[in-house]
């Protein structure tokens, strides 16, 4: 039995150790996501600050992979890191961050600025190409509002029948237990 019990516990070691790769891979990807996206995504953005905050505290070991896949793919960890996590929290990971600088804030806000920087160019060069694009993304808009306003009134009438079918059902089961309760409990009533 010790023998088993000694199995077990490596296997969940190794289990572990696995589910903690998974997750740095995970956040990994999603970071890439988060960074290279034309659009900012404060959905994500919020997911991957959470998590981060919560795999600091809880598993240090989790920002050490993720550390470390970062630093292979030729990204900046502390830069990484540094976007969702606090000073006090890039400190306490201290060694287990591989990169630049303590805090690594000076390298998130750079990397905010460029995105941010991508962005003004984008929207520069929208309102250059003219009026064209703004009256065709109003045009898409009036009918998105025209669609909902339609699947609105179909949800209310869909609602009014489903309302009436409902009626329906209680009136006829209404009508068979008073069928019932006339002709008796079965073929061989006596009642009658």
């Amino acid at each position: 039995t010790t023998g088993v019990s000694m199995f077990q516990s490596w296997q969940d070691s190794l289990a572990s150790e696995k589910m903690e790769e998974d997750l740095a891979r995970m956040l990994a990807q999603l970071e890439k996501i988060a960074s290279e996206s034309d659009v900012e995504i404060p959905g994500l953005d919020n997911l991957l600050a959470k998590e981060m905050e919560a795999q600091s505290r809880s598993n240090p070991d989790v920002m050490s992979k993720l550390s470390d896949r970062v630093a292979a793919d030729g990204g900046d960890p502390r830069a990484v890191l540094g976007k969702h996590l606090s000073a006090s929290e890039m400190n306490t990971l201290g060694n287990k961050v591989k990169g630049g600088g303590k805090g690594g804030s000076n390298s998130a806000d750079k990397a905010k600025i460029k995105k941010l920087e991508k962005k003004i160019a984008d929207m520069e060069a929208k309102s250059k190409s003219g009026g064209d694009e703004t009256a065709k993304l109003q045009a898409q808009v009036n009918r998105l509002k025209e669609r909902t306003q339609k699947m609105s009134e179909r949800q209310e009438i869909l609602k009014q029948r489903v309302e009436n079918l409902k009626e329906q059902n209680e009136n006829l089961k209404k009508k068979m237990k008073k069928q019932n309760k006339n002709t008796g409990s079965g073929l061989w009533s006596t009642k009658g």
